[in-house]
């Protein structure tokens, strides 16, 4: 751990300048590196020499912790730290700075995605539409154009696949995939980790939902009955397609 904050502020002496117990003293992690060996980090400080061998200290500039002055004693004794040695000032301001540029270099402006509500329905195997009146969201940035299924609507496609279940389970013989279908309506965490931003299939095709037993087609024309075979449940997703170029407007 190297202390980062200027020397002067943490500085006290008694009856002139007080013991500043609420300052945030500012602590850059690092860790060494033998000489020779792998260099894991271009942050660091060159030529540390420690029992008998030399290291260099790769910086963590981008994990910065602070503890409160009063405090330090305490934190270093609990977390199993010790002084062992003090840097000299320009080493120290070479990582000040590399800190501080860090922090305050300028973003670059990304214009905001562009949302765009689509209608989505559940069709199950054996029966067809099995719900309806259903969304989802597709959102357009760096030119790119993606699709959130959101909860409710994979929510009804995990009931979808629940009744699916139920028929097979009453067939003889039942379908391979039956057992896998089961377990997934059983566990909710399945299908809470697809409620991110999914690349669109391709025209006329569907996409299967990760390792889930379920397809979803965007905008496409194709044989329900035959891909139903296949997929016990597919959810289908319809939008009106944005006029002109797919470029997102600055």
């Amino acid at each position: 751990m190297l202390v980062i904050n200027p020397a002067c502020d943490i500085a006290h002496s008694p009856g002139h300048r007080k013991f500043q117990e609420e300052l945030s003293l500012l602590l850059v992690p690092g860790s060494l590196e033998l000489i020779p060996g792998e260099v894991e980090s271009l942050k660091g400080t060159e030529l540390i020499r420690l029992a008998g061998k030399h290291y260099r200290i790769g910086w963590d500039i981008e994990r910065l912790i602070s503890v409160r002055f009063g405090e330090i004693g305490n934190w270093v004794s609990e977390h199993g730290y010790e002084l062992v040695a003090q840097m000299r000032l320009p080493y120290v301001l070479q990582v000040q700075q590399r800190f501080v540029a860090n922090l305050t270099r300028v973003g670059t402006p990304v214009p905001a995605p562009i949302y765009q509500r689509a209608d989505a329905q559940i069709l199950v195997r054996d029966e067809g539409e099995f719900a309806s009146n259903l969304y989802a969201v597709l959102l357009q940035a760096h030119k790119k154009r993606q699709l959130v299924l959101p909860w409710v609507t994979l929510l009804a496609a995990r009931e979808g696949l629940r009744k699916v279940c139920e028929a097979a389970a009453r067939r003889s013989p039942s379908p391979k995939g039956l057992p896998k279908w089961k377990e997934a309506c059983q566990h909710p965490e399945w299908w809470w980790r697809h409620e991110v931003p999914q690349d669109l299939p391709k025209p006329n095709r569907l996409k299967k939902l990760g390792d889930m037993p379920v397809a979803f087609s965007f905008n496409s024309i194709f044989d329900v009955q035959k891909e139903l075979k296949q997929y016990p449940v597919i959810i289908k997703i319809v939008a009106d397609e944005p006029e002109g170029d797919d470029e997102v407007p600055s």
